[in-house]
């Protein structure tokens, strides 16, 4: 069939979210909380296929979450399952590892649901759920979840132009995988124009809120429960 399998070691984006490590690919500038809470890169080997014209998977052997060196014994292991047929998309990633330091007892869980989708021509919709478990020593394992929305709408036929909604849902009681234990909600608000193929322009509005004080303000670090950004960002491709 000539399919074939790809077989890439080293240093490489991570496989987990739907928003990845580089802006200019991402509907929004800034990534949401799913996205910061999940490793922007990971290290080890990559085994990829195509199995027909809408199925593929990818198998991963690798040093940890977002970890260049190991920090235990232990390896890590994720998976990617993709399906893909005219307008509907669906990826279901997963990771497990020891991730503590010097320590191979205790495995983190991690699954990674997306959901693509194109309403019609202009409209485009992503859903996002995660669901994250870190087993601990001498305490009840800590567990978190998150899910996204995202509807980007296209302003131009050449898609030069476009205007993108994000809102977000992250729930870590147990502080298992951000610093504080919290709930966060988020809509961020961004339009995107293209003036040459190699320049991307993207001016954004970000409104964040936990419930806990996890943001910075005139008082100091970690004062305040919300925040507000304003963001003009601008990447050049070469």
């Amino acid at each position: 069939t000539g399919r074939g399998v790809l077989f890439e070691l080293g240093i490489q984006p991570s496989h987990i979210g739907y928003e990845g490590f580089f802006s200019k690919d991402n509907w929004n500038y800034t990534r949401g909380w799913m996205g910061e809470f999940s490793p922007y890169y990971q290290t080890g080997l990559k085994v990829a296929t195509s199995f027909d014209d809408h199925w593929s998977g990818q198998l991963w052997l690798l040093n940890g979450w977002q970890s260049i060196e190991e920090n235990n014994g232990g390896k890590a292991i994720g998976t990617q399952i993709t399906y893909a047929k005219d307008a509907l998309g669906v990826i279901v990633n997963t990771f497990f590892s020891p991730e503590l330091t010097n320590d191979n007892a205790h495995w983190r869980s991690f699954v990674d649901f997306i959901l693509t989708s194109r309403a019609s021509n202009e409209i485009q919709l992503a859903a996002s759920l995660d669901l994250g478990e870190q087993r601990r020593p001498a305490l009840p394992p800590a567990r978190w979840e998150g899910a996204s929305l995202w509807v980007r709408y296209l302003l131009s036929s050449s898609s030069s132009s476009s205007l993108s909604l994000r809102t977000e849902f992250f729930h870590d009681p147990d502080a298992g995988i951000s610093p504080l234990s919290q709930s966060l909600f988020g809509t961020t608000l961004t339009f995107e124009t293209r003036p040459h193929p190699q320049l991307v322009l993207k001016i954004e509005g970000r409104y964040d809120r936990s419930t806990a004080d996890g943001f910075g303000g005139p008082d100091g670090p970690l004062t305040k429960r919300n925040q507000f950004l304003l963001v003009l960002g601008a990447v050049a491709t070469f």
